[in-house]
């Protein structure tokens, strides 16, 4: 078993439906802010972002430590490479937007979440953008940590722009989502999440739902935030 099998487990067609709308609206803000014809997607997961760059003619490469994950993302015809980061194994300034949705809340500390987000702005192009999905710990309450066992570094909105600003990048936009939802309705949306009781769900839908499928879906309409920082002069 490898770090993050049991993500990538049982999953339904409305999850692959809500993540691909996501993709598609953080590739569509990442694009009012630069041109984006190459990615560099760290953490592809089940690779919906990857399907949104290919539909729009991005060049696209992953960077993923999950050997099976590399595997599915090659056999998929993508460009992959394998590694544990931070460091990021690439030149400086090679892609347009570096892209890493529910990665930096992984990472185990503040220094180690200064080293990615700085990491990201090396690569990216200048004039290009860093874009980064988060989950909010002011949403998320005590859900944050029980939701993955991994998660290190807290995260907010206030905080991730300070990590780019930190890192010599300039915060351009930050926009909620929860599902496949953004804005306003991301913010509705997450607010009722918060009164899904997990318990009374597990007890009333064993049946019908898996646990943990309740337990994804809860976490994906708590939502976080996207945050494009930009790479400037």
């Amino acid at each position: 078993m490898s770090f993050y099998d049991h993500w990538q487990t049982d999953r339904t067609l409305l999850g692959k439906r809500w993540s691909r709308i996501a993709s598609t609206y953080a590739l569509e803000l990442a694009s009012k802010h630069a041109a984006v014809s190459s990615v560099l997607e760290i953490g592809p997961g089940n690779g919906d972002f990857a399907w949104v760059c290919r539909n729009r003619g991005a060049e696209y490469t992953a960077i993923d430590s999950n050997a099976d994950r590399c595997q599915y993302m090659s056999s998929e015809n993508y460009e992959v490479i394998q590694a544990l980061v931070p460091p990021l194994p690439v030149e400086d300034g090679t892609y347009d937007m570096v892209y890493a949705s529910h990665v930096l809340e992984h990472m185990k500390d503040w220094p180690s979440a200064l080293e990615f987000v700085a990491e990201c702005g090396r690569v990216t192009k200048m004039g290009g953008v860093v874009v980064l999905v988060t989950p909010d710990f002011l949403k998320l309450g005590p859900y944050f940590w029980d939701v993955e066992y991994s998660h290190g570094f807290v995260t907010t909105p206030r905080r991730v722009s300070q990590l780019l600003m930190d890192t010599g990048l300039s915060p351009l936009a930050a926009s909620r989502v929860s599902g496949p939802f953004h804005g306003v309705a991301a913010t509705f949306s997450s607010n009722l999440a918060r009164f899904l009781h997990v318990g009374l769900a597990y007890n009333a839908t064993a049946r019908l739902i898996q646990r943990e499928r309740f337990y994804k879906m809860k976490g994906m309409l708590l939502g976080g935030t996207v945050t494009i920082g930009g790479k400037r002069e």
